[in-house]
């Protein structure tokens, strides 16, 4: 069996660190010409919530201000829901 992290990497998913010890990150960059777009996932471990992030004109970085702006809509297919529950699992949540 697959491990969450490589579902996610099979998805276009690459693991962010985002310099907290408690968030496992998971981003993936869906930008088109002229229109930089990153989505993403993270797992709060102590508190087993879920965020799923989007930013649209620019990549975040934590720690530091950019331009980017929320907006795009993302949805959940199979796949990727798949690999959120393996995550889940290996995290002792479920």
């Amino acid at each position: 069996m697959e491990t969450a992290k490589e579902m996610f990497e099979k998805l276009g998913y690459y693991e962010k660190d985002v310099g907290y010890t408690n968030i496992l990150c998971y981003e993936t960059d869906v930008s088109i010409p002229d229109v930089p777009h990153y989505k993403g996932l993270q797992f709060v471990l102590n508190h087993e919530y879920i965020s799923i992030y989007s930013h649209v004109g620019g990549k975040y970085e934590y720690g530091k201000k950019r331009n980017y702006s929320y907006g795009a809509f993302n949805g959940f297919d199979v796949e990727l829901l798949r690999a959120v529950e393996q995550q889940m699992k290996e995290l002792g949540w479920i």
